[in-house]
């Protein structure tokens, strides 16, 4: 990209150290991402053990071609063609070639894989191709005595001991450490012969604050009380109000549906709009502004329909919340339903596994887990309890799989609420009705007409037919949008056990029509302190699991959940890897602050609020982004904290963010988001299906991103930002977002309809109410980067406006004032996409 040289926009004036459009720093930062080896054992080696291991592998009579798939050293040499594959390029390989037909030699000869797993495999083999080291011979004495010592270090791995409480440490900068938190960091940091950077200034730590904990930036009036009083009483003050906001919820919500599979449509490869999947939604973030105790709301969310209840609106409240096992990526349209029951069983355990206990249970499905003490058989443990329990009921017009749904129960104003809608539906479908009957009587004379009829007068009865069927359709479609959206009694997708809980046998290879043993129903081996639990024929036992997973004897669940708050507090988990605490997992870089956080949490009645309070007011968490050379030689990845991370906004809070500065954000909470009553938003083709073309009205589009719909597959197109920003694989579990920067969110941020209609609506109201351009440019950094105005930056600005207005207004160009407008707006357009709006330090 090359800017003319007499062009304005090479001197838009931006903040020290603020790179604009970032285009120098093409790379992709090391961002968490699934575990290759991971994604290797859980989701490529079943695929090939169902669909090749009985043509290919050692185990076959003969290998066919010469190719055995089932070791890697077999893999990689390939048969009589050659190697499978080229890691890193999937058009190159001969193995994504054959399963996608592309080749005169089409595997599986008795057909196609599905699409999701030819997904798969391209994705695998496009990520490396990675695949686990193997024995060379597993009957060598050697090898079994290496797994032997392996099989032993597995099970003394620090993650399955319980937290105890550690003694504080004393360390010298007693001053410094003002809490027991900074005393663990501060006595790490004197180990290295290291000490803190200086704090952050006033203005900077308030903005940290306010999007850490609500996602949306400080008003001016706020820093500048702030600044004027930074003590730790006044931050206290401002920590206590900002938990207590809905506004808490709303950021913090969003963290946790990251770690879940939650979304506004259901099925992988249709857009089938699940109408009531909001109120799961709504239920985390009003937990999350409640306080519930992390240990209830483990409990609702996987038992919540049998849990007792004293209320009927404590009885919706626990159905809705097991919407967390309900809403996930099941590939609705399986013929094959024992497959699909025992694919959505792995989906939900690998769910459970990785947001509450940080394990890759999923990863046990085939065999025992390669690397953790986790058994095939506790898989199948956990399975049991997942296969009794009914998560798909029905069907969508006879062909896909529905989600199961229960009845809520309804209050006086809603069943009159509800009453009156009905009626005024019934108002307006009953004509449109009764027309539809008018125009099929007229094409059925018309047909007859046509038959009996010749010449012209036949002529005249195609055209009229050809314009009744037009009408008709229309009416049809109109009257299908309203029938989608018939007033019915609430409900909420979610699960239920099953009619007859019983254990399940072991699926060989993961193939549900393979069976092995059979599996009593159960927990994960190695973490059960009180042995096995007792589980009645009649339930599915996910009480017990959930009782177990919340259990202050569980060594992992209190740990992980206070490793996910540091993570969101800080860029990065004392464990960097948040949803694995396996052996493939990161150690933590401090065990003792760890579990003395985790302790603490318990101590606290599972509160999160109080383990976040007790972070943010630490002096650590005040610290400035500050570099320190001797420091960052010792610890460039800056694991003991001797500074602030800095780190880029979600996609979602730049956007928040910008509707809040500019006065544009509608604040509405809760309710339906997913706009299926817009008439061109529904194909109402069997299923019905929310439309890629389909549009957001504009004031859905003033909402916060939270109560925006969330899609599988790419978010929506009037949401660019969020698929340019590593928004989350809603199809994926993801306790850490990748950051990435590339050229293309350069691209966005100077092309963006959405920044350019912001940035007018900014300037417009920037030129209305400040009375001087110094004090416009004074107000608008304040506004945007919440600092005061530097020496120097009003003249930089206003020469950028003076020469843009001066080009905009020449020759047949705006009228001046027009060009003013405009001048003000690419300034304002500059400072939101500049990199000190975009991070916070």
């Amino acid at each position: 990209m090359r800017l003319k040289r007499n062009n304005p926009l090479n001197k838009v004036p931006v903040a020290a150290g603020t790179i604009l459009f970032f285009f120098s720093s093409i790379s992709r930062a090391q961002g968490p991402s699934e575990d290759p080896l991971q994604f290797f054992e859980s989701k490529v080696r079943p695929i090939l053990a169902m669909q090749c291991y009985g043509c290919h592998s050692s185990k076959s009579k003969v290998a066919s071609g010469g190719l055995r798939l089932d070791s890697k050293a077999d893999f990689f040499q390939g048969g009589h063609s050659g190697p499978p594959v080229v890691p890193g390029k999937p058009g190159e390989s001969k193995l994504i070639q054959v399963i996608e037909y592309a080749s005169d030699l089409k595997m599986p000869p008795q057909g196609k894989l599905k699409p999701e797993q030819i997904e798969t495999l391209t994705r695998w083999v496009r990520s490396g191709a990675a695949w686990p080291d193997e024995a060379v011979d597993p009957k060598i004495t050697a090898a079994a005595e290496a797994r032997k010592k392996a099989d032993a270090a597995k099970l003394n791995h620090w993650a399955w001991k319980g937290p105890a409480k550690p003694a504080v440490p004393n360390p010298q900068g007693v001053a410094w450490a003002e809490t027991d938190i900074d005393r663990f960091i501060l006595a790490k940091l004197e180990e290295k012969h290291l000490a803190p950077v200086r704090d952050a200034d006033p203005r900077t730590l308030l903005r940290r604050v306010y999007f850490d904990l609500t996602g949306l930036p400080p008003t001016p009036a706020q820093v500048n009380s702030f600044a004027s009083d930074p003590s730790r009483a006044a931050l206290e003050q401002v920590v206590d109000r900002l938990l207590a906001s809905p506004e808490f919820g709303e950021r913090w919500g969003r963290h946790w549906l990251d770690v879940t599979y939650f979304a506004d449509n259901l099925e992988i490869g249709r857009r089938i709009p699940a109408t009531e999947a909001w109120r799961y939604r709504d239920y985390v973030i009003e937990s999350l502004n409640r306080d519930k105790p992390f240990t209830e709301f483990i409990q609702e969310q996987i038992a919540g329909d049998v849990l007792p209840f004293e209320t009927e609106a404590e009885r919706k409240e626990h159905v809705v919340a097991t919407g967390f096992l309900a809403l996930g990526p099941w590939p609705l349209v399986s013929s094959d339903k024992e497959q699909l029951k025992m694919d959505v069983v792995d989906l939900q355990a690998d769910m459970i596994g990785k947001a509450f206990l940080g394990l890759t249970i999923g990863c046990a499905r085939c065999h025992d887990h390669k690397f953790d003490p986790i058994s095939n058989k506790d898989y199948y443990a956990i399975g049991g309890i997942l296969a009794s329990t009914q998560t798909l009921n029905g069907r969508i017009d006879g062909v896909f799989s529905d989600v199961n749904r229960t009845p809520l129960p309804e209050t006086a104003a809603e069943l009159r609420n509800r009453a009156k809608r009905l009626e005024a539906y019934t108002a307006a479908v009953t004509p449109l009705k009764a027309q539809r009957k008018t125009l099929k009587a007229e094409l059925e004379r018309l047909n007859k007409l046509i038959e009996t009829s010749a010449g012209e007068a036949k002529s005249q009865a195609q055209a009229s037919k050809a314009e009744t069927e037009k009408q008709l359709g229309e009416l049809t479609k109109q009257i299908d949008l309203l029938e989608f959206n018939r007033p019915e009694p609430p409900s909420a997708f979610s699960v239920c056990d099953a009619e007859s809980p019983a254990d399940i046998r072991i699926n060989v290879r993961g193939n549900a029509h393979q069976l092995g043993e059979q599996v009593p129903r159960s927990f994960v081996k190695v973490l059960m302190a009180d042995g096995p639990p007792a589980l009645s024929y009649r339930e599915s036992g996910r009480l017990q699991l959930a009782q177990w997973i919340a259990s202050p004897k569980n060594p992992l669940t209190a740990r992980v959940a206070v490793n996910r708050v540091w993570q969101h507090l800080f860029g990065s988990g004392i464990v960097k890897s948040v949803d694995n605490f396996g052996l493939r997992g990161d150690l933590p870089t401090d065990p003792e602050l760890l579990d003395y956080l985790a302790t603490a949490f318990v101590e606290d009645g599972w509160s999160l609020k109080k383990t976040i309070r007790k972070i943010v007011l630490s002096h650590t968490y005040r610290q400035s982004s500050d570099n320190d050379e001797t420091a960052l030689q010792v610890d460039p990845e800056n694991k003991l904290l001797w500074r602030s991370n800095r780190r880029r906004l979600e996609g979602e809070t730049i956007r928040d963010a910008i509707l809040a500065i500019t006065g544009s954000l509608d604040r509405t909470r809760g309710g339906p988001t997913l706009p299926v009553d817009v008439p061109g938003n529904v194909s109402f083709a069997k299923p019905a299906e929310f439309k890629d073309s389909a549009t957001l009205p504009p004031e859905l589009l003033k909402r916060r991103t939270v109560y925006l719909p969330v899609l599988r597959k790419s978010q929506h197109r009037s949401l660019d930002i969020l698929n340019l920003f590593d928004f989350p694989d809603v199809n994926q579990i993801t306790g850490a977002r990748s950051v990435t920067t590339v050229p293309t969110q350069a691209l966005y941020l100077i092309n963006s309809p959405f920044l350019r209609e912001q940035s007018r609506l900014l300037a417009e109201t920037t030129l209305r109410t400040a009375d001087t351009d110094e004090h416009r440019v004074a107000s608008l950094i304040e506004l945007i980067f919440n600092r005061r105005m530097h020496e120097g930056e009003a003249s930089l600005a206003l020469d950028f406006i003076h020469d843009y207005t001066n080009q905009a207004g020449s020759g047949s160009a705006p009228e001046p004032n027009q060009a003013r407008v405009e001048a003000w707006s690419r300034y304002v357009h500059a400072l939101f996409a500049s990199n000190e709006f975009l991070y916070l330090r």
